[in-house]
């Protein structure tokens, strides 16, 4: 795993943290937002923020997450089924 990898996942875990403690998805949403930012091709956070972003009802911005999730990992289940 390269530095990079290792950072996104980082920051990946310290949003779902930020959403478990808080059930504060806005600013998780922030956090995944900032880190695809940095790192595009980080395929469990487009994950986690197509999730986020239809769990506050965001809908067009949920399916723009999950397509480009389907473009990077089109073996990704969560892809087709969210």
């Amino acid at each position: 795993q390269s530095d990079i990898e290792k950072c996104s996942q980082q920051r990946l875990e310290m949003a779902i943290q930020s959403y478990i403690a808080r059930a504060d998805a806005t600013e998780a949403v922030a956090q995944l937002k900032s880190l695809l930012s940095d790192d595009p091709g980080f395929i469990a956070g487009w994950e986690s923020y197509g999730v986020l972003l239809g769990k506050l009802g965001r809908y067009e911005e949920a399916i723009e997450a999950m397509n480009r999730l389907l473009t990077l990992a089109p073996e990704q289940i969560t892809a087709h089924t969210n």
